[in-house]
């Protein structure tokens, strides 16, 4: 598949995707930006056509729901974007530590007055025994804020838990991820076992 077929896919897919996205102010402002994507996919302006789609893509990421993706146990803290190792099992040790991977998608990037974006999120955790009751929790286990010059998307959180005297047992830990910029907000959950 060629490039100019590639960017033209991708135009329909996101024109297709645009019917979730709801409001008719976000379906009127991504009109235009995909009008300018095909128009110069059409006359070969890649580059003009890449930079319409990315802005369109903006607009349908901040209407769409906050997304908690590859959310799962890893062997260690991942150093960058994508790599982390997953964790074989999700079995531990007592006073073993716990470490997560976590990519939030679809976060509101506010502009500042300098042009740049300021993300910004906290990360709340909950742990249920195996009856469901709650064992322990803490609304804001950590708050994150950046500055970027570019609307990133390629965010990923390192999470760490220990269950400091904790029998054991099964347990299920769950993470809440509230936008520090919108109401959105979106829970992971995953089971564990404590040896």
């Amino acid at each position: 598949m060629g490039q100019r077929a590639r960017v033209l896919l991708g135009v329909g897919l996101l024109a297709m995707g645009l019917a979730a996205v709801g409001p008719a102010a976000a379906q009127a402002a991504l009109d235009p930006l995909l009008a300018t994507a095909r128009a110069a996919a059409t006359r070969r302006d890649y580059p003009a056509a890449i930079d319409a789609l990315q802005k369109a893509l903006e607009e349908v990421r901040r209407a769409a729901p906050l997304a908690l993706e590859k959310f799962m146990p890893v062997q260690e803290p991942a150093k960058m974007y994508g790599g982390y190792v997953p964790r074989r099992n999700a079995e531990y040790r007592q006073n073993e530590e716990l470490h997560f991977y976590l990519e939030p998608k679809n976060l509101v990037y506010p502009k500042a007055a300098d042009g740049s974006y300021k993300p910004a999120f906290d990360v709340g955790f909950e742990i249920l025994d195996k009856d469901g009751a709650s064992v322990a929790q803490q609304e804001r286990m950590g708050s994150f804020q950046f500055t970027s010059q570019s609307a990133l998307q390629d965010i990923y959180v390192n999470l760490h838990l220990t269950l400091t005297g904790a029998p054991p047992g099964a347990y299920e830990v769950r993470f809440t991820v509230k936008d520090a910029n919108s109401d959105k907000t979106a829970t992971v959950k995953q089971a564990i076992k404590l040896l």
